[in-house]
């Protein structure tokens, strides 16, 4: 049996023009001179090859401008490959562009049947789908109203809803769920679902990658019209995300700048500084030297995962003799919310006849804090209060997690259910 989309060696090339010309002349002009100065070739995909067998459900993942719609228009022939090979086997339907296929001056009745021409059905075919798109779509009061008055979220709902009614072999979804609520997005996954389930062919393009995880068995990750790879969900997914991370990670250590001093004899603001700036305060009769926050494996980093063993080293450098300092360390939410706050003198941990140089350490067994950014303070300081090196903050770290929970942190927990009756 052939297989459901078969691309082979297919290369997908645009044409940017940076300067257009103003008139016929300066158009006749350009073209004799065969000036390419302002032409620029780019490259939406090179070389793309796969095969997607009938009942599969494939996942596109990359970032913005990797090839992803590109590759969906070029599977419904609204674009023709550049050079390369594409046989597609099958009746299909698609969701690519948000609006596209609708007419903004006609009611969501109209659209109805004019996407259903469009899509190859017979009015009287779309008569007797009717009640069950308007139903699916929960516009029935709108139904009538012309769509350049609908939202966003509006025109995805009947979109999606008229793709999904044909019964077509093959569906396309192009990241346009992203625009609906939490409530249609579930029923518009659980169609999906369903479809899947009835042996359809899907490809689906999504920044959701917990949908792509839940809904694809492979995935093939883009990025610059190339593929990174390609295999099953989970592995492909994770494989992008530390990718993703790692160049987040290198971002952060890059946004990190250096504190704006403050005299010892000035009153230090007490509030979160504004956004970017930070704030240094204190005798320096002790002084911080460095801070590294550090991942399971020893190294310095600026992105957590929630949930894993982490460490905050502190370098000191004692300038003149203090009586018991202590170390402590706060971390905000970016929005300023204190989230956690610790230091040697609340754990009991003697810091007396401190001398010359050496590091404090704190070390979490799960840094479980919810996905994220986050600001770091350090501090040490007198056990009245009185400052010797303050940083506000010192830095900003990132946490991110594969579950979404809700809040500041994740105590470590497990649901138990019971069948049994309470009484």
């Amino acid at each position: 049996m052939a297989a459901a989309i078969e691309f082979e060696n297919v290369s997908k090339r645009f044409i940017l023009h940076h300067e257009r010309p103003r008139s016929f002349q300066e158009l006749a002009m350009s073209f004799l001179k065969r000036n390419n100065a302002s032409r620029e070739e780019l490259w939406a995909l090179k070389d793309i090859s796969f095969a997607m067998e009938r009942g599969e459900t494939l996942g596109i993942i990359g970032p913005n401008g990797s090839g992803k719609s590109t590759l969906l228009k070029l599977i419904t022939r609204i674009l023709e490959p550049t050079s390369g090979r594409i046989a597609v086997n099958g009746k299909v339907s698609a969701l690519l562009e948000l609006g596209a296929g609708f007419h903004p001056d006609l009611t969501g009745r109209e659209n109805i049947f004019l996407n259903g021409s469009i899509l190859g059905m017979s009015r009287r075919e779309m008569e007797g789908k009717f009640e069950q798109i308007v139903e699916f779509t929960e516009l029935g009061r709108f139904i009538d109203t012309p769509l350049k008055h609908y939202s966003s979220g509006m025109q995805m709902r009947l979109g999606f809803a008229i793709a999904t009614s044909v019964d077509p072999d093959i569906l396309l979804i192009d990241e346009v769920l992203a625009v609906g609520d939490a409530a249609f997005q579930r029923k518009c996954l659980k169609r999906i679902a369903e479809f899947k389930r009835r042996g359809k062919t899907i490809v689906f393009v999504s920044h959701d990658l917990g949908a792509v995880r839940e809904l694809c068995s492979e995935v093939i990750w883009l990025e610059e019209g190339q593929v990174q790879a390609g295999g099953l969900a989970r592995e492909v997914v994770d494989r992008y995300l530390m990718r993703v991370h790692e160049k987040e990670r290198a971002d952060l250590a890059a946004q990190q700048t250096p504190p704006a001093e403050t005299l010892p004899d000035e009153e230090p603001s007490k509030e979160m500084p504004a956004e970017g700036v930070k704030k240094r305060w204190g005798t320096r009769e002790i002084e911080i030297t460095s801070v590294r926050l550090l991942n399971s494996a020893g190294e310095e980093t600026f992105l957590f995962e929630s949930g894993q063993p982490a460490a905050i080293e502190i370098g000191y450098r004692v300038n003149h003799p203090a009586e018991a300092p202590v170390f402590g360390i706060g971390i905000y939410r970016d929005d300023g919310t204190y989230c956690y706050g610790t230091n040697t003198d609340i754990e009991g941990l003697s810091t007396d006849d401190l001398e010359g140089v050496g590091v404090v350490r704190v070390a979490f067994d799960s840094f479980a804090f919810i996905e994220g950014t986050y600001t770091l303070d350090v501090a040490v300081h007198a056990r009245d209060g009185y400052s010797y090196d303050y940083h506000r903050p010192y830095c900003t770290f990132a946490v991110r997690s594969r579950l979404k929970d809700g809040g500041v942190f994740r105590p470590r927990h497990r649901w138990e259910i019971s069948s049994r009756f309470l009484g």
